[in-house]
């Protein structure tokens, strides 16, 4: 028998160990290779040949888990362990994404963070802010700082006390969780004040004053006072509207509606404060308001005459308003010692001593239309015996309303005394 070549050998044995290889396409691949090998390496010796088999069967091995979807030949049997392949960082997996829950919200499935209950304005504990210029010291008495609300209001006391008037929600400041804003009154002894404030949740589910949206005013400059808050309501986007009024009286605001200018007016939170940002700044004229004016001569008495001084004050009053002052009166305050010299004009009277002084009081007297005046003339008579008391010598003038209402406010002035 003739011993086989040595290429054949070769062949033979690379033939043997590529069905023995595990990977699916390494046996094209090891006979390509050997059918190169038989042309550059003819004369290779049989101890070479083995070098090269373990070779290539190590480069076989190392090669094998690179190519996992290569074709199978028929009748070779699928390996059943395979490695994992590398991941580049573009494969890497997103990390899954974290779900917040705001307070006022619904948790879903996993989360940590509770939702919290919608605040009830009528049954908690609230922290009311200050109330605003011009008004009296005792709103913010009964009324400011930290308070409980039972119902609807807090409990009564000798001076006054605070309730909510109505409440809407909304996100007023825009951090996915629905606020709290109320309409509060403060009731107290002089009338009452109100403001519109703004609640939200701490992160451990408390109550925190987000900050006061619009309050009543009382300055006393016309067409910049807000005198009445009357509704609340929720605008979208986070924004507050609010339906105010030039004028509050003692009455109800029904009665009030009567002289009243009414204005919508929209505010919004800009991360510090409450802004206006929609409806009209500032009040026009009311054509129903009166504005009082007054002015006087000087009470000139002449010379002494058994022990007194005549002399006559003229007092005007003026209404320089566009509506009429109704059930206008006034009052003249005098030196203790002066008295009627004549006849007062008509509902005049001269009192006696009061805390403000001796006065002369002119209740109930007739309407001063709009732009009109009136004169009164006082003949009065000053005691020589002793020296006047010239400290409180002012008059005061006010104009009401049937109801009882004020829109035009009191004014007040001067007069001076001289002695012939």
């Amino acid at each position: 028998m003739n011993q086989p070549s040595d290429d054949n050998l070769l062949r033979s044995q690379l033939t043997l160990l590529s069905e023995d290889v595990t990977s699916v396409d390494l046996r094209d691949r090891v006979l390509t290779t050997s059918r190169k090998l038989a042309f550059q390496r003819s004369a290779m010796l049989s101890g070479s040949a083995l070098a090269v088999i373990g070779l290539v069967a190590g480069s076989a091995f190392a090669l094998a888990p690179s190519t996992p979807e290569a074709s199978v030949p028929a009748g070779t049997t699928q390996p059943t362990v395979a490695a994992a392949p590398e991941q580049t960082p573009e494969q890497s997996a997103a990390p899954a994404p974290v779900q917040t829950v705001t307070p006022g919200s619904t948790a879903g499935a996993g989360s940590t963070k509770p939702s919290f209950q919608p605040i009830d304005l009528r049954n908690a504990t609230l922290t009311i802010p200050g109330w605003q210029t011009g008004l009296s010291q005792g709103f913010n008495n009964d009324c400011s700082g930290m308070r409980k609300l039972t119902n609807g209001r807090t409990a009564a006391n000798t001076t006054g006390h605070l309730e909510v008037m109505d409440a809407v929600a909304a996100d007023v400041d825009r951090d996915g969780s629905q606020d709290a804003v109320g309409l509060f009154k403060c009731q107290g002894q002089q009338g009452d004040a109100r403001q519109i404030i703004a609640f939200g949740r701490t992160a451990d589910g408390g109550i925190r004053t987000i900050g006061t949206v619009v309050a009543t005013s009382n300055t006393r400059k016309p067409g910049t006072d807000l005198a009445q808050i009357l509704t609340v309501k929720a605008a979208g986007d986070g924004s507050i509207s609010a339906k105010v009024g030039d004028f509050a009286g003692m009455e109800t605001d029904a009665i009030d509606a009567k002289y009243r200018i009414d204005q919508e007016r929209v505010y919004r939170w800009n991360g510090q404060r409450f802004a206006q940002t929609g409806g009209p700044a500032s009040f026009p004229a009311n054509p129903n308001f009166a504005r009082l004016a007054v002015s006087s001569t000087d009470l000139a008495f002449g010379p002494a005459v058994n022990g007194k001084r005549q002399g006559t004050l003229k007092v005007t009053l003026a209404n320089q308003g566009a509506g009429d002052a109704e059930l206008v009166w006034a009052v003249v305050y005098v030196p203790l010692n002066v008295s009627a010299a004549g006849p007062l004009p008509d509902n005049c009277t001269l009192d006696g001593t009061t805390i403000e002084g001796r006065g002369i009081r002119c209740m109930k007297l007739s309407t001063i239309k709009a732009g009109a005046s009136r004169v009164l003339e006082f003949k009065l008579a000053l005691d020589t015996r002793t020296a006047p008391d010239t400290s409180n010598l002012t008059i005061s003038l006010n104009g009401d309303h049937p109801s009882g209402l004020q829109p035009s406010p009191g004014v007040g002035g001067t007069y001076k005394l001289t002695l012939a």
